[in-house]
């Protein structure tokens, strides 16, 4: 059963769909293989903490002149703290959520970017032992919504809360069965049009979740499901009556396919989507710039190879759209673009022994590796990223340190 290891490496696929992941192990994504905690402890004996390191570039890829550098993001406790999405409701701040390990379990995790300031704000947790924030999206410069999953007992439930300038209030959701159900994915045409994506699961088997907030309140909206366990982890809007959902589904019960559904303005309908992969291929996040160009970000396994997948709608269809890769894995975790159709595509890649940071660009042409620091010593992870401003980007992860630490890098 899975619980909160959605994202998962390929390579492991087939044997971790029948495991039980105990929450406080892993959030939404899974790490490349061979790059976890032990590794990242080990080389920590022997190199500083901090140093920063540049990840090389592929042979023949081309470096984007954007520079990003790391941005010192807070941490709560001692403990792994870990960024799982951002959303800028100004040019000039952004919020970062997620969740933070404690000594029984985990508690969301809420912070903001302001000028280059970093600060906590306080988030509420429900009385279970496991709470997370998956994602979040900002409409209005004075509203913001971030969803995740709770625990009641041993059973997830949906989550969500709303900011409205002052603080973060925690907002009804309701749960299609009565079996685990959790959100990953959001986004907000407006302060009163909020769609959230996720999945449901009752005895091993597991169901596409898809809520809209109108304002007032979340409901459950009927989503239709491919062949197997459905997983829907990231969802965009580019119009109110055009919506994508993507994630993945196991049609044979052991290899992945991508899932993609389409909101025609009445109903929530399975679309055809492309696997670039022989043995299996998995869609993670997705961004919209118009009802004629979305790109879909993700991850495609070819034997013992792992490589970064990109989806194109242009339209009429979805086509996969070539990306450079490093070394033998590598995976996308999150997308965003902007309206003039600038896209930066960010994960994470297996380059020796451990991790490091992945950002790739994409304006109107191809896309390119965009050089990235990383904190040496420790695996590098980014999950999402988001354009604060005209000229600048934050993307947001953790660096597998000191037990796991926030990671934010900004470009501009």
């Amino acid at each position: 059963r899975w619980t909160r290891d959605v994202r998962v490496v390929l390579s492991d696929w087939g044997t971790m769909r029948d495991e039980s992941h105990a929450l406080s192990a892993r959030s939404a994504r899974a790490r490349l293989p061979g790059v976890g905690p032990a590794t990242s402890a080990l080389a920590a004996t022997v190199v500083a903490a901090f140093a920063l390191a540049v990840l090389p570039i592929a042979a023949g890829a081309i470096v984007s002149p954007r520079g990003f550098v790391i941005s010192p993001s807070r941490n709560v406790g001692s403990l792994e703290n870990r960024f799982e999405s951002v959303a800028c409701p100004t040019a000039t701040m952004c919020f970062e959520v997620g969740w933070r390990t404690t000594a029984p379990g985990t508690r969301t995790l809420v912070e903001s970017e302001h000028l280059g300031t970093w600060s906590v704000w306080p988030s509420p947790n429900g009385v279970g032992r496991f709470d997370s924030l998956n994602a979040i999206s900002c409409p209005t410069r004075t509203m913001c919504m971030a969803v995740g999953l709770r625990t009641v007992g041993s059973v997830e439930r949906t989550l969500s809360e709303l900011w409205r300038v002052r603080a973060w209030i925690v907002v009804k959701t309701p749960n299609a069965i009565a079996g685990d159900n959790s959100l990953y994915g959001v986004t907000c045409l407006s302060a009163t049009s909020c769609w959230a994506v996720g999945r449901s699961a009752l005895r091993q088997s597991s169901q596409a979740l898809i809520e809209h907030w109108n304002g007032t309140r979340w409901t459950v909206v009927p989503s239709p499901n491919a062949s197997g366990d459905n997983y829907l982890q990231g969802v965009s809007c580019p119009m109110a009556t055009m919506c994508f959902a993507v994630g993945f589904h196991y049609p044979n019960g052991v290899q992945p396919s991508t899932l993609v559904e389409r909101w025609t303005g009445t109903k929530w309908v399975v679309m055809s989507s492309p696997n670039s992969g022989t043995t299996g291929t998995a869609l993670y996040g997705i961004s919209c710039v118009s009802a004629v160009l979305c790109q879909a970000a993700g991850h495609r396994q070819n034997g013992g190879t792992e490589w970064t997948t990109i989806e194109t709608w242009r339209g009429a269809r979805w086509d996969v759209s070539a990306t450079p890769n490093l070394g033998m894995r590598s995976v996308f975790s999150g997308i965003s673009c902007d309206q003039s159709a600038e896209c930066l595509a960010v994960g994470a890649t297996n380059s020796g022994m451990l991790g490091r940071a992945l950002i790739e660009r994409w304006k109107g042409v191809g896309w390119t590796v965009v050089s990235t620091p990383n904190r040496v010593a420790s695996t590098n992870e980014l999950y999402a990223v988001a354009k604060s401003s005209p000229t600048t980007w934050i993307a947001v992860g953790e660096s597998n340190i000191n037990g796991g630490r926030t990671l934010a890098l900004i470009g501009r």
